[in-house]
């Protein structure tokens, strides 16, 4: 079960090792185009249900509810010998409770961030999931503490082929013109998201083409979304953009500096070495309820590991238009403050450990299948 952009694409290498060496075993549940490509027969596509906080589910509680319907209806009738959840956690921990009820043993691969905010729901992953494979060394440490039985398998963007591509080969690649400056708008990957953020990020861009007319703006689409998601945004802010598609690492490669929604994409974007600064907004209704549930200083992936500010956050009503364009200027016009930020980024890689997550998670969920066959 994975339920956005991010956890298709991690969900995609994980069935891959598993039907390597299992390769009679059948998937089946919620994934996107990366997790169909593997063989994954997905009942419910992952696109429709990536959304983020309590206001935003209200406008989809109607599929929501048609796709717990779904998953009780497979438990019933074509009941799995495991369950995998991938991220996606006010989701999936449902999820988890339904399999519990019906003792189908459940593994979580990507952990809910309960040691950032709502920590009570770790009460609720020790009734219903089986093993926790989790992503950063300090997870397995929480877990273990709360009687919980996890793994530390590392980080699966450490799998990723880094493609060695030079800039100025990116930009030929995409058929960009090298002399222009490149700024990366990477507004998110679920509908709610585009709606909430891509307005303000694209009136930066404006502010930032009015000050810098010799910059361009790159816009990579997330697997979860079509161009035409964009484009009505798109139509409202006469600035240069190119879309693309599906070659995220070379869109990455030739930007200069990039605004990025706080997500796994602000981890991609630093594993590639681009400056940035990190950005969020969510419905005022979320935002408040946010303040009595989080516990942590930063929201970003990247400071979170660090344990220190890496790029700017620019939350809430901090996320404006103003804010945004003058942290780009800073990074456009301070070479040294990009290179800060790029020691940083390689301080982040070492702190993630070895790679081999997609493996090591497959090898662990396999021994639970077997576990389940011998008893």
């Amino acid at each position: 079960m994975a339920g956005e952009a991010s956890g298709d694409k991690h969900g995609a290498k994980l069935v891959r090792e598993i039907k390597l060496s299992a390769p009679e075993t059948h998937l089946y549940g919620i994934g996107g185009t990366a997790m169909r490509a593997e063989g994954v027969d997905t009942f419910i596509d992952s696109g429709n249900l990536a959304v983020i906080g309590l206001w935003e589910v209200v406008h989809k509680i109607g599929m929501v509810w048609k796709a717990f319907q779904r998953i009780r209806h497979e438990f019933l009738t074509h009941p799995p010998d495991l369950v995998i959840l991938i991220d996606f956690p006010d989701f999936n921990l449902r999820v988890a409770h339904m399999a519990s009820k019906r003792g189908i043993p459940v593994a979580y691969y990507i952990s809910p961030q309960v040691w950032a905010w709502r920590k009570g729901r770790v009460k609720q992953i020790a009734r219903w999931v089986r093993k926790m494979l989790v992503i950063f060394p300090f997870e397995a440490t929480f877990y273990k503490r709360h009687g919980i039985r996890a793994e530390y398998v590392g980080h699966p963007l450490l799998d990723e082929p880094m493609e060695r591509m030079e800039r100025e080969e990116a930009l030929r690649f995409l058929n960009l013109d090298p002399n222009h400056r490149y700024v990366g708008l990477l507004p998110g990957s679920r509908r709610s998201e585009i709606r909430l953020m891509f307005p303000n990020i694209l009136r930066a861009g404006a502010l930032i083409h009015r000050k810098f007319p010799d910059t361009r703006f790159i816009v990579p689409v997330a697997s979860t979304l079509k161009e035409t998601d964009l484009a009505p945004y798109l139509k409202r802010f006469p600035i240069p953009v190119s879309l693309v598609t599906g070659r995220f690492q070379a869109a990455m490669r030739s930007m200069d500096a990039a605004i990025v929604a706080s997500g796994s994409a602000t981890l991609e974007t630093a594993m590639l070495d681009v400056p940035m600064c990190i950005v969020y907004r969510v419905s005022p209704i979320t935002a408040l309820v946010g303040r009595f549930v989080i516990n942590v200083d930063y929201i970003g992936i990247i400071n979170l590991i660090a344990g220190r500010q890496v790029a700017v956050e620019l939350i809430q009503n901090k996320a404006t238009p103003q804010r945004m364009a003058r942290e780009i200027e800073f990074l456009l016009n301070d070479p040294e403050r990009c290179n800060r930020m790029r020691a940083d980024y390689r301080e982040i890689r070492v702190k993630l450990g070895d790679s081999g997550a997609s493996p090591k998670a497959a090898r662990h969920i396999l021994e639970i299948l077997q576990a389940g066959a011998a008893a």
